[in-house]
């Protein structure tokens, strides 16, 4: 793992739609090393728990998109949430998820995140 990284063992990393800081996580690793990280997540349902695990690292409640305010389709596969209409008429057109409930979620520009 280490060559991948280059030797570094600690480092920052940034996970956009964290969806989980335990399951099928890849910056769990890391964070169990000793990375600090900052973790986005849109989900308010997700993002609590993602804020009790990762007491280390930057939780963020936000959608990473241009507008301020968006409304984010929480899907019955809720790791197919989504705020785009595109890929929400997709995934009901392929009939793979469906929505439980539609939530208003803020946006952030990832450029405003790195200026925090």
């Amino acid at each position: 793992m280490f060559s991948l990284l280059g030797g570094k063992k600690k480092g920052i990393f940034v996970d956009l739609g964290d969806h989980n800081p335990t399951v099928i996580s890849v910056t769990k690793l890391f964070y169990d090393l000793g990375w600090r990280g900052i973790n986005i997540e849109a989900n308010q349902y997700k993002f609590k728990v993602i804020d009790q695990v990762r007491t280390r690292d930057i939780n963020l409640n936000y959608a990473v998109e241009k507008k301020k305010n968006y409304k984010l389709f929480i899907m019955s596969a809720s790791s197919m949430s989504t705020v785009n209409t595109k890929a929400l008429q997709k995934l009901r057109s392929e009939g793979r998820t469906k929505v439980v409930e539609s939530v208003s979620v803020k946006g952030i520009k990832l450029e405003e995140i790195f200026r925090v």
